[in-house]
């Protein structure tokens, strides 16, 4: 049996730029992290039997691999080459669709699972780029490389894309201390709301001027962003999440509502520097950061019926946790 675990991922600055087609005219830089929230998976020979057995939010039995209605594990499965007789379950500790990166996570998990299964080794890189394949190439999403890259790699990272499609990560130079004092700082609500993120996500990758335009801002701020991380500024970080999130909103007219601007607002009004949405936008969870005592952010929370999750960024990539041998 195989044990592997992958985290979840929070964008801190640069986001929506990892689309092919914003990068493939003006490159990618954004930071990313992982978060201490994770995506489980293991994989057991099922002897004596020529199916495959997947379990997830339901139960699948095929002895065919095209009759498996779970995409991203029947593509894996594919082009790893699987055969009959393999048992994959998969858990979260957050749901999907609440802008975490889940797809990215469970596909660079799954796919180390495979590999580890198959007697394989794996690069964190190798690992982010066949996940990418995947999602993108294979089944046709609107998705970027920043979720299966930070999935692999976990930290703090400066994620560069070039034109031709080539990535790198680069562990940002952030100090130990400024990592835990941004931990105490960065806060995470869930507003109730999960979102299908390819509904925005493929108006963005339409890449309309407006969206070009937002989208270079948002590319200026990321550097920023990175900029004062590694200068150990986080009262500046604080500041400019909130042009970000002023950039984002006009992307989309799915990005934000009224509901979710008025929450945002009630944030700024109590000790936070700025925020935003995670992921693309539209619902999931909403990120700020808090100067002073976080208590007041908290209650005005709690009072507009948000539920906090308590993490932390920057834990480890991707990571076989077990590997079990009768």
């Amino acid at each position: 049996m195989i044990i592997c675990r992958a985290p979840l991922r929070v964008t801190l600055g640069g986001g929506g730029t990892d689309l092919p087609s914003f990068y493939r005219h003006h490159g990618c830089d954004m930071v990313t992290a992982s978060l201490g929230s994770y995506v489980y998976i293991t994989v057991n020979p099922r002897r004596l039997s020529e199916d495959f057995w997947i379990s997830y939010s339901r139960v699948e039995h095929v002895e065919d691999l095209g009759s498996l209605q779970h995409e991203l594990v029947r593509e894996a499965l594919r082009g790893l080459g699987v055969p009959p007789g393999v048992e994959v379950h998969s858990i979260s500790e957050i749901p999907s669709g609440t802008g975490l990166g889940s797809s990215g996570s469970f596909t660079v998990c799954l796919l180390l699972a495979l590999h580890r299964f198959l007697g394989q080794g794996t690069a964190p890189a190798g690992l982010a780029e066949e996940a990418y394949h995947i999602e993108r190439e294979v089944l046709g999403k609107p998705v970027g490389k920043q979720d299966p890259y930070i999935a692999a790699h976990g930290g703090v990272q400066r994620l560069r894309i070039r034109a031709d499609g080539e990535a790198r990560c680069e562990p940002l130079a952030l100090a130990s201390q400024d990592l835990r004092e941004l931990n105490h700082r960065l806060l995470f609500f869930y507003t109730g709301r999960r979102r299908n993120a390819e509904v925005v996500l493929a108006e963005q990758d339409r890449a309309a001027p407006p969206t070009v335009d937002a989208l270079m801002t948002i590319r200026e701020l990321g550097l920023e962003i990175a900029h004062a991380l590694e200068a150990g500024d986080l009262r500046r970080f604080g500041e400019l999440t909130h042009e970000h999130w002023e950039a984002k909103r006009r992307i989309s007219d799915r990005v934000s509502d009224a509901w979710i601007d008025e929450v945002y607002a009630a944030g700024r009004g109590h000790g936070a520097l700025g925020g935003k949405l995670m992921g693309a936008g539209g619902g999931g969870f909403l990120m700020f950061y808090v100067e002073g005592d976080p208590g007041e952010l908290r209650a005005a929370m709690r009072e507009a019926g948000l539920v906090e999750l308590h993490t932390r960024v920057g834990v480890r990539g991707a990571t076989t946790l077990a590997e079990l041998d009768d």
